[in-house]
């Protein structure tokens, strides 16, 4: 599917508006679900999946008069829970709370706050802002998610971080010169509207 592809279905018992579906600056999915006036309806993955519900007869509808206005605005207010740091900038960034990355990134980070050593803190730091900025590579994801699971001692994780991160195993970074500050992208949208 290219992106920003869009579509309107009928609203049934829901209230009119635009589901935009996004890939955000850190590479992580997004959905809003805004109503008619603009107003957010949900951020819910699992209550936007059940309104987005449909099958292969529901009717397509045209448009919302707004349905671009509201795909703008929803792409800003991504943009906005980002710069405001808040739950959504978090999940966004580093997943939920269960997730490989955050709990990666909140050991190195609680042990850089807790444990400083001159001689291995800069390799951490490193460590933890790439982790923070760029997605993980699947090994190392895999790998570190594991000894997280058997409930391994925090230096051994430490110390595996590390020496994905020394060999370039840990996340994909970008190459400098093609690294640029990147908009949240537009995957599709959804409207919904009586009819």
């Amino acid at each position: 599917m290219a992106d920003v592809v869009y579509s309107t279905k009928p609203a049934g018992d829901l209230p009119e508006g635009v589901i935009t579906y996004a890939r955000t600056t850190g590479d992580s999915d997004a959905l809003l679900w805004l109503d008619a006036s603009g107003q957010v309806q949900s951020q819910s993955p699992g209550a936007i999946l059940k309104a987005l519900e449909c099958t292969a007869s529901t009717p397509r509808l045209p448009p919302l008069p707004n349905h671009h206005a509201l795909v703008k605005d929803a792409i800003a207010m991504i943009g906005s829970f980002a710069d405001l740091g808040g739950l959504s900038a978090t999940v966004g960034i580093l997943g939920s709370k269960s997730s490989t990355k955050y709990r990666i990134f909140n050991l190195l980070d609680t042990r850089l706050k807790e444990n400083p050593m001159p001689l291995l803190e800069q390799n951490l730091k490193a460590a933890a802002d790439q982790i923070y900025s760029c997605p993980m590579k699947e090994t190392a994801k895999n790998a570190l998610g594991k000894m997280l699971q058997k409930k391994l001692p925090a230096d051994d994780i430490v110390q595996t971080v590390l020496e994905f991160h020394k060999a370039n195993d840990l996340c994909i970074v970008p190459d400098e010169e093609d690294f640029s500050p990147r908009e949240a992208r537009i995957i599709c949208s959804m409207g919904m509207a009586s009819g």
